[in-house]
């Protein structure tokens, strides 16, 4: 059996409509890439958009942070330079009081020695001007001691003179180891006074250098 095909090679192709339906085609395929392609960017675009709000928004609030910072950091800056100021005049006030009183406690030494030795000095004074004090008074108890012997004398010798009492004198002279200076008693026989021990010595009523012989001193 046998086939036979036969083929018309005159038959004109008509590419037209095909190519017709190929541009259809992509341009649907164009036509919805382009609105997916729209949606996705403004979808994006409002994603970008509130994005772009909020770090906005924060930046904002990040740059009033940043102020309200700066100003504290001014504030603080400034507080600091007064406490430094503070600082320095409190260093120079205690210096100057370190100093003063350095000064004041060499003052006060100064002075006390001076008065110490201004006490000494008057101690030392005092001391002397006792011993002036008593050296005057044995100079007076003993001046005492020879007025009065010289006035018992004139008494006897005015009594021997007259008659009325003999014209012999005693004289008793005591020393007293207690005190630096003389004591004495006299005993005119005309008066009979109680006699005296001790050193004793008897002269005339007329003989009055005996009697500055034998004075104490």
């Amino acid at each position: 059996m046998s086939v036979v095909l036969s083929m018309d090679n005159n038959r004109c192709l008509d590419f037209r409509d095909l190519i017709a339906e190929v541009r259809a085609r992509y341009e649907e395929i164009t036509r919805t890439s382009k609105a997916e392609a729209e949606l996705l960017y403004q979808t994006k675009y409002r994603e970008l958009q509130a994005c772009a709000q909020l770090h906005g928004n924060s930046m904002k609030e990040t740059k009033v942070q940043i102020t309200q910072l700066q100003q504290t950091i001014k504030k603080l800056q400034s507080q600091i330079e007064t406490v430094k100021n503070q600082n320095a005049s409190l260093q120079v006030a205690i210096a100057d009081a370190e100093q003063r009183g350095e000064l004041t406690l060499k003052d006060a030494q100064t002075k006390l020695a001076e008065l110490e030795a201004a006490l000494r000095t008057a101690k030392q004074d005092i001391a002397r001007l006792l011993h002036d004090y008593q050296e005057l008074m044995s100079v007076k108890l003993s001046l005492d001691v020879e007025i009065a012997t010289y006035r018992r004398l004139l008494e006897g010798e005015e009594c021997r003179m007259s008659g009325e009492c003999a014209s012999q004198v005693t004289i008793c002279l005591l020393s007293s180891s207690s005190f630096p200076s003389l004591r004495c008693q006299l005993c005119i026989h005309c008066r009979q006074p109680e006699p005296a021990t001790g050193n004793s010595a008897e002269v005339s009523g007329s003989c009055l250098l005996a009697v500055l012989n034998a004075r104490p001193v």
